[in-house]
């Protein structure tokens, strides 16, 4: 860690004040119900935490505390990263103060640790509405994920993955959804890379009513604490501010950190989305032989293209169901953009708000245990059914 992020940790650090409970402790809430509580999951344990981003992005929401923006919301962050125990603790006024540190027997991105961080805010910081923010790397929908150990009756099995980096172990995407569904999260802001996949989005489609993310990498700074914040504690959580502020910030760059996608979802119409595409793999139409898919990452092995452009390729003699899924789609992804290149390398023709894997026939659902995704189950196979 270079000589800043030191100081920034620091200063952080310094900026915590005394008051906390002991980890045998049950957390007990001392006010009535906020408008709205807020948790922000850093799981920084990984490079970016190498690289001191969770410091500033802490330090950025300390900064947004000061006005008294937070419009009688709590914002509760829970913080793992490398060389300390990981703490919950509330950021206002300009500090913040410790509430409770967790032992390191359980990873962040598992999800009992997960699950018990959600109950601890919400015992903590009752309120009328939740947001729930994460923070870390992303990796879609690649099945690269530990066991899950959510429900006592499940068995035990590699699920693909959707959240998190602690020392190299990643939390599944259906994990997640198992954590998350009936915690009436308000929203989900997912500050980290390429979980604006059809297939993520179609696990969570239960989890919340919004969704924001990312069909490319997000920049390792992030998105601007200090203006999002305060927007996604108004009256309404002002979700399509955040998402412009944050695209915006990276659009005004200059050189290849001008780079950005960014997409606002509602869940809502998932279902209805996934009831079109199907009708159009019922039919199971070939792709031109010359498509070329619009990538979303400088990979060489490239697991997200754009859902839109790869929809309309195999509608291509079918317009009136493509105009049929378009519609849909209008209704599912609220706001999107992208900037013109990603990282000024990758030219960015198709933007759909989503993506997608292209799967080159049936047998390939094994890449990446794909055909573990509902997404597989309920919709792609359909295009490959014929081959089984």
């Amino acid at each position: 860690m270079n000589t800043i992020n030191k100081i920034i940790s620091i200063l952080l650090l310094a900026s915590i004040a005394i008051t906390t409970y002991s980890c045998d402790d049950e957390p007990k809430p001392s006010t009535p119900p906020a408008h709205r509580t807020i948790l922000v999951y850093i799981v920084a344990n990984n490079s970016l935490g190498i690289g001191g981003f969770d410091s500033r992005d802490l330090a950025e929401m300390i900064e947004a505390s000061r006005n008294n923006s937070f419009n009688g919301g709590r914002l509760i962050v829970y913080h793992s990263t490398l060389g300390a125990p990981a703490t919950l603790f509330e950021i206002s006024n300009g500090n913040a103060t410790k509430l409770k540190e967790y032992d390191s027997s359980t990873l962040s991105v598992e999800a009992t640790r997960m699950q018990q961080v959600i109950d601890d805010t919400k015992n903590i910081a009752p309120a009328n509405d939740y947001g729930l923010i994460l923070w870390s790397h992303g990796n879609g929908w690649l099945q690269t994920g530990i066991p899950n150990d959510t429900l006592p009756s499940s068995t035990p099995t590699k699920t693909p993955l959707a959240f998190g980096d602690d020392q190299g172990k990643q939390m599944n995407i259906t994990t997640l959804a198992q954590v998350v569904n009936d915690e009436n999260f308000s929203f989900i802001y997912c500050d980290c890379c390429y979980l604006s996949t059809i297939e993520v989005i179609y696990e969570l489609r239960n989890a919340t009513p919004y969704i924001v993310a990312s069909a490319a990498e997000v920049p390792a700074d992030g998105m601007p604490y200090d203006y999002n914040i305060p927007l996604l504690f108004e009256d309404t959580p002002n979700l399509l501010g955040a998402c412009t502020t944050t695209f915006d910030y990276y659009n005004s760059k200059n050189g290849s950190i001008r780079s950005c996608t960014m997409s606002l979802i509602d869940t809502k119409y998932i279902s209805e989305l996934a009831s079109a595409t199907a009708d159009i793999y019922r039919l199971h139409p070939s792709l031109p032989a010359d498509f070329k898919p619009q990538k979303f990452t400088l990979d060489s092995n490239c697991y997200y293209f754009d859902f839109g452009q790869y929809i309309e390729a195999l509608s291509a003699d079918n317009p009136q169901l493509f105009e049929i899924w378009k519609q849909v789609i209008d209704k599912v992804v609220i706001y999107k953009a992208a900037t013109p290149y990603m990282w000024s390398q990758l030219k960015l023709t198709h933007h759909s708000g989503l993506s997608t894997f292209i799967l080159n026939s049936a047998s390939s659902c094994t890449i990446k245990g794909y055909n573990q995704l509902q997404w597989w189950t309920d919709v792609a196979s359909i295009l490959w059914d014929t081959e089984n």
